[in-house]
């Protein structure tokens, strides 16, 4: 099975998910499931092939699951895990992933404009950003994201980037900054 996306029981579907080890993508975005630090990691630790996690709702979602991404899921190119009591430290960690593209970290108290400053520095393939309701986030990290792709000697090196925040949308599209 490559791909699951479905209503998961609370008890018995998480852990059932976890043997699947070919998984490739695995959504649970439409119903709410709030899945644990423990959870999540078995998840990632069993199932390598996932490219695609989105996972919304996940209010006890912390760190500690977060910062062992990387090390079990490389090739990762979509994550959504929003409403988590993740900080900078986990952007910090996925700005590692070389194929993500995609992040939804909506509703993430603990980011701040330092993490995502790490993560706009560190991920030069990140092309979209969600930011909404991460309250410690200030548009000073918008303008961080814009000045660093825009000014960079290595432009190339960046994806066209396209940031989400409390509403409003900013890309950098062909060099140049759009509001959309």
């Amino acid at each position: 099975m490559k791909e699951i996306t479905c209503p998961l029981d609370p008890i018995y579907g998480f852990s059932l998910i976890s043997s699947l080890e070919n998984l490739e993508i695995l959504e649970n975005s439409s119903n709410f499931v709030d899945i644990s630090d423990e959870t999540l990691l078995a998840i990632v630790s069993k199932c390598h092939k996932l490219r695609e996690l989105l996972l919304a709702l996940n209010t006890r979602v912390t760190d500690q699951s977060i910062a062992q991404i990387p090390q079990h899921l490389p090739q990762l190119s979509k994550l959504c895990i929003t409403d988590t009591k993740i900080s900078d430290y986990s952007l910090a960690i996925l700005s590692e992933l070389k194929s993500l593209v995609y992040l939804d970290i909506s509703g993430s108290s603990g980011v701040t404009d330092a993490g995502v400053e790490s993560m706009v520095d560190g991920c030069r393939t990140l092309e979209f950003m969600q930011l909404n309701r991460c309250e410690a986030v200030t548009a000073e990290a918008l303008r961080f994201c814009v000045k660093t792709i825009t000014d960079s000697e290595d432009r190339d090196l960046f994806a066209d980037l396209v940031v989400v925040y409390n509403g409003n949308r900013t890309s950098t599209q062909f060099g140049k900054v759009y509001a959309l």
